[in-house]
């Protein structure tokens, strides 16, 4: 909505200075004013799609930190399984019945111990790669909000017949800014800083700089986004491992190849043959 009624105002402002007056070398034709309209709401609907945008990738990093800390817990439960297991397999072994059946669990519940620290690590990489994603968007979102209160301060100012500088709004700028700097956050600020300076524009060609820039941010936004989907694979692959690997720890085997567990099968039954 604020939005909208920022571009409302932007087509008021320039309908009220095509009668009153521009200032001297500035066009101020009726093709030039619905030129500059259009190019100003054009740029103000790609900002709206870059908080948009950094808005869902929060989202998504923070399902990313539950699907982490999920896997995280499967690994815990799954390692406590593998000890039970064991200390059953040890304590057949000193009630001397199923000795050789020990030293085959010991083997399993090794190799189970290795597939759990496989996905404890990959785990613990997607927790902290969502969680810096997370912060990173939040700072983005932030900014973005910054860029357009820096603008609705514009337009009042206009409104009011005191005009802000674009040092003006530099300096309402760094009043506004936190102390946390992302790369991101940086860039919607410095845009916010170009936004300002488009009503003193003097041709459409003008705009294009500005256009190309919030496109740049907008790479930056998707660049940051396939960060996440790389972390949230990193997740899921974390927690899909730790569910086989408890699924084998309830059943007392390790997830080995076909040709692996059939040569552990025979083991287990020549030594058992022998006893």
């Amino acid at each position: 909505m604020r939005g909208v009624a920022v571009q409302c105002l932007l087509v008021f402002i320039l309908g009220v200075l095509a009668r009153v007056g521009f200032p001297e070398g500035v066009d101020v034709s009726a093709s030039h004013s619905l030129a500059m309209t259009r190019a100003v709401c054009d740029l103000m609907k790609q900002y709206r799609g870059i908080r948009e945008a950094v808005s869902a990738h929060e989202r998504r990093a923070r399902l990313v930190v539950l699907k982490a800390l999920e896997a995280k817990a499967v690994v815990a439960a799954s390692m406590e399984n593998t000890d039970g297991v064991l200390e059953h397999a040890r304590a057949a072994a000193n009630g001397n019945y199923g000795a050789p059946s020990f030293r085959a669990v010991q083997y399993v519940a090794a190799e189970n111990e290795a597939a759990f620290k496989r996905a404890a690590w990959a785990a613990g990489v997607a927790a902290t790669s969502a969680t810096r994603m997370r912060r990173h968007a939040r700072n983005a979102t932030l900014a973005s909000e910054r860029a357009l209160f820096i603008l609705d301060k514009y337009v009042s100012g206009i409104l009011e017949g005191s005009v802000l500088s674009v040092e003006g709004a530099g300096s309402l700028l760094l009043s506004c800014r936190g102390a946390a700097s992302r790369v991101t956050a940086k860039s919607l600020e410095d845009a916010a800083l170009r936004l300002v300076a488009l009503v003193r524009c003097k041709s459409v060609k003008d705009l294009h700089p500005y256009l190309l820039h919030a496109q740049g941010v907008m790479e930056e936004v998707d660049a940051a986004v396939r960060h996440i989907n790389k972390a949230d694979a990193e997740a899921m692959a974390a927690l899909n491992d730790a569910s086989e690997t408890l699924e084998y720890a309830r059943e007392g085997s390790a997830p080995t190849s076909p040709r692996r567990r059939h040569g552990l099968l025979m083991l287990v039954f020549a030594c058992a043959v022998v006893v």
